[in-house]
């Protein structure tokens, strides 16, 4: 059995993001990832044995979603709408 990570494009939040990102709110949006993807994202983090490269690729994915539905690069923006929207950092890697 490999512990390859699975590749992000095939994430359900990517899914999510791609097929409701543009027509729904961003809260829509979040609550939608908060509710049926982060526990897969979360579940797979579990089962697969995980080196701090792959925690900051997990980080990085989160970070990139977030990214995308805000239209911004700044890290400060994305922390402002966390707190904003009651979305933490699921998968804090700090």
């Amino acid at each position: 059995m490999s512990s390859k990570m699975p590749s992000f494009d095939k994430f359900p939040i990517n899914a999510v993001n791609e097929k409701i990102g543009r027509f729904a709110s961003e809260e829509v949006t979040l609550n939608l990832i908060s509710a049926k993807c982060i526990h897969c994202v979360l579940y797979a983090s579990e089962a697969l044995p995980l080196n701090s490269a792959k925690l900051r690729s997990l980080f990085f994915l989160q970070k990139r979603v977030l990214f995308k539905i805000f239209k911004t690069a700044s890290l400060d923006i994305i922390s402002d709408c966390q707190e904003f929207f009651n979305f933490p950092d699921y998968l804090n890697y700090r």
